[in-house]
């Protein structure tokens, strides 16, 4: 079996087009929700369809539901592997920008200011 894609805009299409009285945009909402969710995809379709079954549901069930039953995150991550994710995301951001960049697509304006956790935004720590 190929592996099954997610394609959530063939998806919005799909609930759309079988329910007509669905808004698009409180579908495309209720999609994205799912997904911040944690839902796996085809959780997300198989609710559409159970949804779209229903004669008084709205485009707005699917939202509500996800919101109510949302799937675990991932283990929690010891101090050092968020250091370590978080210098990984930095190095990525550094790299993304030097190549934009260098394509004259982005213009670099050098050190930022740093907020700490603690910091009012006037340097002087809470």
């Amino acid at each position: 079996m190929t592996e099954i894609r997610d394609c959530p805009r063939e998806l919005l299409a799909l609930a759309v087009g079988m329910r007509e009285d669905w808004d698009r945009d409180r579908m495309w909402a209720a999609i994205h929700a799912a997904h911040a969710a944690g839902w796996p995809f085809l959780k997300t379709v198989r609710e559409i369809v159970r949804l779209a079954a229903i004669e008084d549901s709205t485009s707005n069930d699917l939202r509500i539901i996800a919101g109510e039953t949302r799937l675990p995150g991932p283990a929690e991550h010891t101090p050092e592997e968020v250091a370590d994710l978080k210098a990984q995301a930095l190095a990525a951001a550094a790299d993304a920008t030097e190549r934009l960049r260098q394509q004259g697509r982005a213009r670099v304006t050098g050190e930022q200011p740093v907020l700490r956790d603690n910091d009012r935004g006037d340097g002087t720590a809470a």
